[in-house]
């Protein structure tokens, strides 16, 4: 598996708001196609949000950052936030809860 970490500090939290509205289903329905396995969103700050994506496997996360993801990091660094990605293999993923 890969995890590619994003982290975003928009100008305030209106533009957070606003950036998440339209990416959000977009992500969704991209990323699908491009194995994502699991998204985590969160905002640690009112104008901050981190996703953590998981993929099955490493090319599969660099196929989608280079048809989508890429122009829409791109156009968010326009609006003058700053983005910040940490990507890599996962050397381990437990799974502690059983059900």
């Amino acid at each position: 598996m890969y995890a590619r970490i994003i982290k975003i500090t928009f100008q305030n939290e209106f533009a957070r708001k606003g950036a998440e509205a339209l990416l959000n289903p977009m992500v969704l329905q991209e990323a699908k196609e491009y194995g994502l396995i699991y998204r985590i969103t969160l905002n640690p700050k009112p104008e901050q949000r981190i996703a953590i994506r998981i993929y099955d496997e490493e090319k599969s996360a660099k196929t989608f950052l280079r048809k989508f993801g890429d122009g829409k990091l791109n156009e968010i660094r326009d609006t003058g936030a700053r983005v910040e990605v940490f990507e890599g293999l996962i050397d381990k993923f437990d799974h502690l809860l059983e059900n």
